[in-house]
């Protein structure tokens, strides 16, 4: 597979890399501020602009950075040589980052007395970078890249290596780091800049006499490395799909022959190997907005990015598409409805159709025979999700918001002895199947794809949940002729309504601990205000008919793969009211502010109901808005400002 062209190594690797002149330490502290520069589990995100250079202070903290995160390594293994692999998506400012980058690794091993190992990738898809650091057996791995965000954003992700510190593998190889490790990474980047701040110059004349030709060749992508990786994808993704035999492989490729996909890499990562990734598995695909680095449309996929797939979809007879980012971990796909008309699906219901196909796929492979199944899911992921995985005897086990948390619990159930099936992210649709570390928009894709074109998966969807019987038999002869859509599917699944809304009285207090402060006030309102309301007042503003009632409810709180009854931390984690009606039917109420927007919370809201959906929206808003008021002046109480 062809590297597009980039940046010349010899370029980037400029000398001296930070003027003593240019950089100031109120610059760097400006740069990163958290208006200006993410700093979390997840990684880095900061606007860098749209050229091919950036600033001394970008380049001053990108090497920080790397230098702190090779300092972790250097102190968990202190007798290997170490490799350390690069990546990154096509933004125009990615050899940039990615040069700073290495400057801060080699000054990093050079302060250690430490030989390292750098390989560059170059172009690639984060979900095959993380399975690159699986099979090319590396200690870590730095993938530049903003994901679904503006092109004149960029970042990096930091990832685990291969083994752990007893030499046994990792349970999360090739996924981002954990908290603890990212915690301690941060930490010491934070202890560099603060050095600097602190007048001491050492870490800038050690920059700085880095050799340029070692980091020119760090830079320079190794092909058969890259070869390597790509191949090395193309088997996790077989494995992933249990087609690891050849009779596997060529039975599946029979069932989708003539099969049509659209791809939209939108000038991304899979710009030309996600074509080829596909039609290895049997798939005709056709590529809209192929060429690497000219994006179409906007960079997220979400509603507003189907302009150039759907005609494309149209144009060429395909019943299925989909619309990836930029580092190919997310993609949104549209299908062909009964009506002929190509239109999406909404979060919850991706998120839903893949717990129902991917159990479904699973079965029918015979892989969840004798095993305790598992499928992890987060806070506000729709109830729809439980009544699916009950169908398959799977237990749903739910953690707070962030994919990391979700490859976290499914590595730990695994542990435990369980077939951790996939995780969900009902907020987003955001799908981690089987062993995957990261979403996997190849995969989902695929999955997408193979249950389009083979009516047996969502067959052993309607058997299992006994569904099927219930059938007429024109609608059954559709899974058996092929006349039946991904829309069918989805409107085979239990129906939730699901509403997601932000809080426009939201605002940012300063007082340790208010968010747990906002949440207690949350319940005591919600008790209040509606709980202990009278029979017929409660049903009313909660949308119930007269052959319901609410039994009973209860708290949640969500602190990275735990579901908790006390608060601990920041209180800041996701916090939900799940109610549960006489006949046995539940609903809930979630809250939680944004880590990157603080200013920023949403609700989501979940019903089996319609009519109980309208209303909870307007007594979760009611609610907030009333707790933050009463927050605020409990803060200003405290201030002593009132």
């Amino acid at each position: 597979m062809k590297q597009p062209e980039t940046d010349r190594p010899e370029q980037l690797a400029q000398s001296p890399f930070l003027p003593p002149a240019e950089l100031e330490t109120n610059q760097v502290r400006e740069a990163m501020a958290p208006a200006r520069m993410v700093r979390s589990f997840s990684g880095v995100r900061a606007e860098y602009g749209q050229a091919a250079s950036i600033s001394s202070a970008h380049r001053f903290l990108a090497a920080v950075d790397a230098h702190a995160f090779l300092d972790m390594l250097f102190a968990r293994f202190p007798d290997r040589e170490l490799k350390v692999l690069l990546g990154h998506d096509p933004r125009p400012t990615s050899g940039a980052l990615l040069a700073a980058h290495v400057r801060g690794m080699l000054a990093a091993a050079a302060a250690a007395g430490r030989k390292l190992q750098v390989a560059n990738l170059g172009l690639i898809a984060t979900p095959a970078f993380e399975e690159s650091v699986r099979e090319l057996r590396a200690a870590g791995g730095v993938m530049v890249t903003a994901s679904h965000c503006p092109v004149p954003q960029n970042g990096s992700k930091y990832t685990c290596g291969v083994l752990d510190t007893s030499g046994g593998r990792h349970p999360l190889a090739g996924a981002l780091l954990p908290v603890g490790d990212m915690t301690a990474v941060m930490a010491g980047a934070d202890a560099l800049v603060g050095s600097f701040g602190a007048g001491d110059e050492d870490l800038v004349r050690r920059l700085n006499e880095v050799d340029d030709t070692a980091v020119t060749h760090a830079l320079t992508v190794h092909p058969l490395c890259r070869e390597q990786a790509w191949v090395a994808f193309l088997g996790f993704l077989q494995r992933q799909l249990a087609l690891t035999e050849t009779a596997d492989l060529e039975a599946f490729r029979g069932a989708v022959r003539g099969a049509t996909l659209v791809l939209d890499p939108n000038g991304g990562t899979a710009c030309g190997t996600g074509a080829v990734l596909l039609r290895n598995f049997g798939f005709e695909v056709r590529e809209v907005n192929g060429v690497s680095g000219q994006a179409g449309h906007v960079i997220e996929p979400g509603e507003h990015a189907y302009g150039d797939l759907i005609p494309a979809m149209y144009a060429h007879g395909a019943r299925v598409g989909g619309v990836m980012d930029w580092d190919a971990d997310r993609l949104n796909w549209a299908a062909l409805d009964r009506d002929g008309e190509i239109r999406s699906a909404g979060p919850q219901q991706v998120a839903a159709f893949n717990v129902a196909v991917w159990l479904s796929w699973l079965h029918e492979r015979g892989k969840l025979a004798g095993q305790r199944v598992a499928v992890v899911a987060h806070g506000p992921t729709s109830g729809a999700v439980d009544e699916i995985a009950a169908a398959f005897g799977a237990q749903v086990v739910r953690v707070e918001t962030g994919e990391m948390n979700l490859v976290e619990r499914m590595a730990e159930l695994r542990a435990e002895g369980y077939l951790a099936a996939l995780g969900v992210e009902g907020a987003n649709g955001g799908t981690i199947f089987g062993e995957d570390t990261c979403r996997n928009g190849f995969l989902t894709l695929l999955v997408a794809g193979m249950v389009a074109a083979n009516g047996r998966i969502p067959r052993v969807w309607l058997e299992v949940s006994g569904r099927w019987d219930a059938l007429s038999r024109e609608e059954r002869d559709r899974y058996t002729t092929g006349d039946y859509t991904l829309h069918d599917v989805i409107a085979s699944l239990p129906r939730y309504y699901t509403r997601e809304l932000k809080a426009a009285g939201a605002r940012v207090l300063t007082r340790p601990g208010w968010q747990g402060s906002l949440k207690d006030r949350y319940h005591e309102t919600f008790v209040a205000d509606l709980w202990e309301q009278p029979t017929e007042v409660r049903r009313r503003l909660c949308g119930l008919d007269d052959s319901r009632d609410y039994a009973s409810y209860r708290q949640t709180n969500y602190e990275q793969t735990r579901e908790v009854s006390q608060r601990t931390g920041d209180h800041s984690g996701g916090y939900k009211i799940e109610l549960t009606d006489t006949l046995g039917n539940r609903s809930f109420l979630w809250l939680r502010f944004s880590r990157t927007e603080a200013s920023q919370c949403r609700l989501i809201l979940d019903s089996k109901f319609a009519p109980e959906v309208e209303a909870l929206s307007q007594r979760a808003v009611e609610l907030f808005d009333k707790a933050m008021r009463e927050t605020a002046e409990e803060e200003e109480r405290a201030l002593g400002h009132g």
